[in-house]
């Protein structure tokens, strides 16, 4: 559930206090970009101050410290890589998060890296929202995470949360909504057709450059058959078959696509393993997707070596012979 600094307290505390069997769990969160300093080491790094319910609907991990109690004030929890990269090894120790000083009680152990910075729980900095508030001066939260008690209910949810919100923003006109909600279904969807968009359009610029590489491949195909035709006269000559001209210019064609193949897949290699260091992601080769590249590439060469073959072959070997 998300807004345009529309969310309060008020609707946290109305959320809460919903007595909704369809409702398990509602934290909110407030995210901003905060400076955080373990003596001279700075880093500028999103900080999300959360309310008391958001560790019970997270599955957090930690390597040393637990999670906040409710008398616990002025706490900060950090990632793995955070804490790494202010050489915190364990809890207890003062930070500064724009010049306020918060104490470390947990250091989360270190998750799989994900290919989405905002589900990166290796650089996450939590707070209590009540400090985040704060210390961002600001009365608004930028989301609300509301956990349903089963699969079932999450449309019943869905309406009851709206209903509520509805409420306390005094609005009867549901034209002039000003928050949005939605599901980890729908998000899941919207991802999903994102992702199959990328992929079609991904798809169509490789189709173009297989097209153009194909007619490349041929026409060098084609020239290596003109400046080799006296050759080809020769070997028809002494014995040379139609099929054995078409073997030998498709092999050499799938060999010259091979070598591109080959060439590409170590050039995708490099770029994804740079992509992925300076992008925070991970990038995954797989057996699969070469071998795929390296039979695309090989029907490339047949595909588009058949013509110079077949042109080669029918050559007449008288003809071929008087070439200059």
């Amino acid at each position: 559930m998300t807004s345009e600094q529309t969310l309060t307290k008020t609707d946290l505390d109305a959320l809460l206090n919903l007595s909704e069997p369809s409702i398990a769990t509602v934290s909110g969160i407030i995210t901003n970009t905060a400076i955080i300093q373990l003596d001279e080491v700075q880093k500028r790094i999103n900080v999300s101050g959360v309310s008391d319910q958001y560790f019970s609907q997270q599955e957090l991990e930690f390597k040393d410290g637990a999670a906040p109690s409710k008398q616990d004030s002025n706490w900060v929890i950090l990632g793995s890589a955070i804490a790494k990269n202010l050489s915190i090894e364990s809890i207890n120790q003062i930070v500064l998060i724009q010049n306020k000083e918060f104490t470390v009680i947990g250091i989360l152990a270190e998750a799989e890296k994900s290919n989405f910075n905002f589900s990166n729980k290796n650089s996450l900095v939590l707070i209590s929202d009540s400090a985040a508030l704060e210390l961002f001066d600001t009365k608004y939260y930028s989301s609300f995470t509301v956990q349903a008690s089963s699969e079932a209910t999450v449309d019943t949810a869905k309406e009851i949360i709206k209903s509520t919100l509805l409420d306390t923003h005094q609005i009867t006109d549901k034209s002039l909504i000003d928050f949005s909600i939605i599901t980890s279904g729908e998000l899941l969807t919207t991802i999903n057709q994102i992702t199959g968009l990328l992929t079609s359009l991904l798809a169509g610029i490789a189709a173009i450059s297989l097209l153009v590489g194909g007619i490349g491949i041929m026409n060098i195909m084609l020239v290596s058959v003109t400046e080799r035709t006296r050759e080809i006269g020769l070997r028809k000559a002494v014995g040379a078959s139609f099929t054995d001209i078409m073997v030998q210019f498709i092999i050499e064609a799938i060999l010259l696509t091979l070598l591109g193949g080959v060439i590409g897949i170590g050039l995708g290699y490099l770029i994804s393993v740079g992509a992925g260091r300076l992008l925070d992601f991970q990038g995954i080769i797989t057996t699969d997707s070469i071998l795929l590249a390296v039979g695309v590439s090989s029907a490339i060469g047949i595909i588009f070596g058949i013509y110079p073959a077949a042109k080669a072959a029918r050559l007449n070997p008288i003809d071929a012979l008087r070439y200059e």
